[in-house]
């Protein structure tokens, strides 16, 4: 990613900087979608191997509602980022 500062130099330093803004928004979305999914997954594959969700030394506080959630914000701000200047500068 800091090859992409010398981009500067063709669409000045507003424009990259806005995409550099919005490439670190997005790849926290990705990040956080990504927490959710594994974490249901996780959960899963624990049972479907048949053990208790009780054997674990960390239980999830608000199980299948937190990782649902933070799946749903995340689609849902994926959705609402605004790319806009991404458009409009290249």
């Amino acid at each position: 990613m800091a090859s992409l500062t010398f981009l500067t130099t063709i669409w000045g330093e507003g424009v990259v900087f806005t995409w550099l803004v919005n490439m670190t928004g997005i790849s926290a979305l990705l990040v956080w979608g990504s927490v959710g999914i594994i974490s249901l997954r996780f959960r899963m594959a624990f049972r479907a191997q048949g053990r208790y969700l009780s054997d674990l030394p960390y239980r999830q506080p608000f199980f299948p509602l937190l990782p649902i959630g933070t799946i749903v914000l995340a689609i849902l701000m994926f959705v609402a980022e605004d790319i806009q200047p991404l458009r409009g500068s290249i």
